[in-house]
């Protein structure tokens, strides 16, 4: 019984993910951690465009948010159209 409550415990465990000012993801700079406890693990980040965003810490990490969306807006150049 107390290796499954140990499992337990460390599975239930939360990693607080911390992040210095000035580390970059991608087009994206961390500011700081936001306040709110609502907002917990979020962090307000300014991308290369000049948009300040909230973007969670998990996302930072895994590489998912590279960009406050700027670059889904950009056209690909690899992309060629026929007439």
């Amino acid at each position: 019984m107390e290796i499954l409550n140990l499992f337990w415990s460390i599975r239930m465990s939360r990693v607080a993910l911390v992040f210095e000012p000035n580390q970059q993801f991608g087009r994206l700079t961390v500011i700081s951690k936001h306040t709110l406890k609502s907002k917990a693990g979020k962090w307000w980040c300014i991308c290369k465009c000049g948009s300040k965003v909230l973007i969670d810490g998990a996302a930072l990490k895994s590489g998912n948010n590279k960009s406050c969306g700027c670059l889904n807006n950009r056209p690909n150049k690899n992309v060629t159209t026929s007439e």
